[in-house]
């Protein structure tokens, strides 16, 4: 591949300078490697997005509320049934954070464990 001359402080601009002066054999190859770039950004931004998401926090704090009053015994058929479907909610988004830890751990070439330190994010395993 022929090399081109940067400026040293690399602007979109000068950026989009220094591709022109590819031939057109390289430039083929360079657009379809930035292509390759843009899917595996996108794709990494979409798991990442799945990763952070949580439950709302007024769901968090109902779901707290209703175990607390599992555990004291004062929860009503209807809480119950509330309780029922916020654990199928919360235990359905741990599915998809977990399926897309897994994935970017995978795109990343990583761990899991690597990649929850890497991400600043705790375990949740006590």
């Amino acid at each position: 591949m022929q090399s081109v001359d940067l400026p040293v402080q690399i602007t979109v601009s000068g950026l989009l300078r220094a591709i022109a002066q590819l031939p057109p054999n390289d430039l083929d190859r360079f657009m379809a490697e930035a292509k390759m770039l843009q899917k595996r950004q996108r794709n990494e931004a979409s798991l990442l997005d799945a990763i952070h998401k949580r439950l709302p926090d007024h769901q968090l704090q109902r779901l707290r509320l209703l175990e607390t009053k599992l555990e004291s015994e004062t929860l009503t058929e209807q809480e119950r049934t509330e309780l029922l479907q916020l654990i199928e909610l919360a235990e359905t988004a741990d599915v998809k954070r977990a399926e897309a830890l897994l994935a970017l751990a995978h795109t990343r070439q990583t761990t899991v464990p690597d990649l929850l330190s890497e991400l600043h994010l705790e375990t949740g395993v006590d």
